[in-house]
């Protein structure tokens, strides 16, 4: 079973990178996952030490080694690949499919931390063979958005767009993760703004809003209503694009209060 230590941390792993990109307003990269601290991470590495240590089953093993690895990457990013490594031995071993997939998407994810893109498109492309016997959409949507992810940065637009499209078909599946279909909406938007398509970014933008108005999401919403007012005064429509601004600034304002 995967822990939500597991899944919040591969979350910040196939999106952290994203917060990087510099044409776009975006909340800062974070150090550590969501609501850990570093102190907690070292306990949480600590424990999952222990029990790994106690473990006899292959199959707790790999689970084990692989939420050890994504806790161990945000200190030391090598240390925590190759831990990455031996979960995937483990679950190669046991026939996990599930624990192959998250296996290979945390191995990508680390990868992209250290700047190996073309390693980390090869890993993640392995994981592809197993989404279908996986069953879980939000993985699936995570793998294909990873690689689009790095097909963008690379500059290779088409596929990236046909990696997010896929991600996003998977997403669809899963109604119970809103969040993360909000941020493949706003990826996609920010590729359609690349690819000079600001109509396009427009509408993937109000979507991911759309979503993160329900969640009362301020942070988001400060930094893609913000991206949308980009896309409409590059479409010319400058009023547009001053009410995307003020919604920006007020989200933002909200962000300053629950801070």
């Amino acid at each position: 079973m995967t822990s939500s230590i597991q899944i919040r941390t591969l979350l910040n792993f196939i999106f952290c990178l994203f917060l990087t990109i510099p044409a776009f307003s975006q909340p800062p990269r974070p150090s550590s996952p969501p609501g850990r601290s570093p102190e907690e991470i070292k306990k949480g590495i600590s424990e999952l030490t222990a029990q790994l240590n106690k473990a006899t089953a292959d199959t707790a093993k790999a689970r084990l080694t692989l939420e050890l690895a994504n806790l161990t990457a945000y200190q030391d990013a090598n240390a925590g690949l190759e831990l990455s490594k031996q979960a995937i031995a483990l679950a190669e071993k046991t026939g996990d499919e599930k624990a192959m997939l998250n296996s290979y998407l945390a191995i990508g994810g680390i990868l992209q931390r250290l700047n190996r893109f073309d390693e980390a498109l090869e890993f993640l492309k392995k994981g592809i063979p197993h989404i279908e016997k996986a069953k879980r959409p939000d993985l699936a949507g995570m793998c294909y958005g990873n690689i689009a992810q790095i097909y963008m940065r690379q500059g290779v637009y088409e596929k990236s767009l046909d990696f997010y499209q896929q991600s996003l078909a998977e997403l669809e599946k899963q109604p119970a993760n809103p969040d993360l279909k909000a941020m493949t909406l706003q990826q996609i938007g920010y590729l359609s703004m690349r690819m000079n398509k600001p109509g396009d970014a427009a509408r993937y933008f109000e979507s991911a809003i759309a979503i993160w108005e329900k969640a009362q999401n301020w942070p988001r919403l400060q930094g893609t209503y913000q991206n949308l007012g980009n896309a409409y005064s590059k479409l010319g429509d400058e009023t547009a694009a001053a009410a995307a601004y003020d919604k920006s600034a007020k989200a933002g304002e909200r962000v300053k209060k629950k801070d």
